[in-house]
């Protein structure tokens, strides 16, 4: 079975830590065909942090305002180009296996 690509959008806004702990435990993944797309939704930057995960393919969107996570999140969708996407908060932290159970978990499903 082909493993599906996955688009993880994650709008970011004056929490540089907490996405410097999810972009970690995105990094430790056991599933790793993923695209990370990062909306930096106004504040201080966050370029510094993705900078340092250069293996995790990160698209990196800088908006000038802050706009809400949803016009973020839309923003990211908007550059997605596989075909699940998951949405993460910048404060989520997520366990080794996340992805590759998550993916095991929708089988055969559309």
């Amino acid at each position: 079975m082909l493993k599906p690509h996955i688009s993880i959008i994650i709008p970011t806004y004056h929490r540089l830590g907490a996405l410097a702990e999810l972009l970690e435990a995105l990094n430790r993944q056991s599933y790793t065909n993923f695209q990370v797309i990062i909306v930096h939704d106004g504040g201080p930057s966050v370029s510094s942090v993705v900078a340092l995960y250069p293996e995790l393919q990160c698209t990196y969107i800088d908006l000038p305002d802050n706009k809400m996570h949803v016009h973020a999140r839309n923003r990211g969708l908007e550059l997605a180009t596989s075909e699940l996407i998951m949405l993460c908060d910048d404060d989520d932290l997520l366990v080794p296996e996340h992805i590759e159970r998550m993916v095991d978990e929708l089988g055969d499903n559309d």
